[in-house]
């Protein structure tokens, strides 16, 4: 326990979430792996929404299971936040999803 509390504010509504279940489950799964490794809460709020936007647009990209997406994937994702995020933003933030596992549940990441 840090004795802190998360005072931030959402702003503009619900977020779009991966309809897909095990796309879904993944992301739950991150966001539970970052709070039990006592990660900030600003950290966690970052990681999350830069994997919940990988997860939707690999989603709207035909992927359905964790171990169709590919290297390509996340190739293509950073590509598309550096065209649309505005000069000088905190491209750092992809660094998560070099931390992301998508163990497909054989010993091996599908991120190849």
């Amino acid at each position: 326990m840090t004795g802190r509390v998360d005072l931030s504010i959402q702003h503009g509504g619900a977020k779009a979430m991966p309809v897909n279940a095990e796309l879904l489950g993944l992301l739950a799964a991150w966001e539970q792996d970052m709070a039990d490794r006592g990660l900030s809460v600003e950290f966690r709020n970052q990681s999350a929404e830069v994997t919940r936007r990988f997860l939707l647009r690999v989603e709207a990209n035909g992927r359905r299971r964790v171990d169709e997406i590919t290297g390509g994937d996340v190739t293509e994702f950073v590509t598309h936040l550096a065209e649309t995020w505005p000069a000088g933003a905190p491209m750092w933030r992809c660094s998560v999803l070099s931390s992301l596992s998508l163990d497909a549940g054989n010993g091996s990441s599908p991120l190849r």
